[in-house]
């Protein structure tokens, strides 16, 4: 926890940064939080540098979209602290206006530090999602075209959260992913195994009734995602599970055979 005294160190110094740095250009916002004198695993605890960005978020207020140049210094430039800041700021500014900021944000996505990617996408486009589901539905799937596997994962993480939360969304979701599952890639069998997965952990029931309405598939890529979600013993997948071994394409053959082999064994 932060102590008093030094919230009012850090509100000073923010207040000096703003005026005498960010408006002349001069992005090293590290200054500001690299005083504090308190590490946690050689790091600066990320209370401090949330505290400090919420500060500077309310110091450049209204201005907000005058700073992108410095938003994307955060990111680029300032490793995980700035990454932190970024997401703090913009986290804040895209509520009131997605139009401008989502683009910023999309910019991000493709980065190589996944956990930063998944928080930023936490924080902004989550609660996007939550007060214009369908809109926000329609990005997430039209980000999910994409072939890269790490950012599959973020977003189909990100659609785990928003069912959670929003459950009636859930089998709208899993209808809407099945189609680009069908002959899906090697990343997208990836994510949508883990998606499947969970949801057996979410709603059973419609988990059970996603294996019944596909059953008669030929697809290869969308019985791998199904055998590959399995993750318990469930009598009323068997069956389906065991006529699928029988199946004359060898690729969706071999899955079905892991999977069942897998019940069998969970059946004991």
């Amino acid at each position: 926890m932060i102590s008093l005294d030094w919230k009012e160190r850090l509100t000073h110094d923010v207040d000096e940064f703003y005026e005498t740095k960010l408006l002349n250009k001069n992005y090293d916002i590290e200054i500001v939080y690299n005083v504090y004198p308190i590490r946690v695993h050689n790091a600066i605890p990320k209370e401090v540098i949330v505290f400090v960005a919420k500060e500077l978020a309310t110091k450049i207020g209204k201005n907000n979209t005058e700073y992108i140049d410095f938003y994307n210094s955060l990111w680029d430039e300032k490793g995980t602290n700035g990454k932190v800041c970024f997401i703090q700021l913009i986290s804040r500014y895209i509520k009131r206006n997605p139009d401008f900021y989502l683009p910023v944000v999309e910019a991000k996505l493709k980065d190589d530090d996944t956990a930063m990617v998944h928080l930023l996408l936490e924080k902004t486009i989550l609660p996007l999602m939550k007060k214009n589901p369908q809109t926000y539905l329609n990005l997430i799937y039209k980000w999910l075209k994409t072939d890269n596997s790490d950012l599959q994962l973020n977003l189909i993480k990100l659609l785990l959260k928003f069912s959670k939360s929003e459950d009636t969304y859930l089998s709208e979701i899993l209808e809407k992913l099945k189609y680009s599952w069908l002959f899906g890639s090697e990343a997208t069998i990836k994510s949508a195994t883990y998606f499947l997965k969970n949801v057996s952990s979410i709603d059973n029931k419609l988990y059970i009734s996603f294996f019944i309405k596909n059953k008669n598939t030929h697809d290869p890529s969308l019985v791998e995602i199904m055998c590959g979600s399995l993750n318990k013993y469930q009598e009323e997948l068997l069956p389906i599970v065991e006529q699928w071994t029988k199946s004359g394409n060898a690729r969706l053959k071999k899955a079905a055979i892991t999977g069942h082999k897998y019940l069998i064994r969970k059946s004991k």
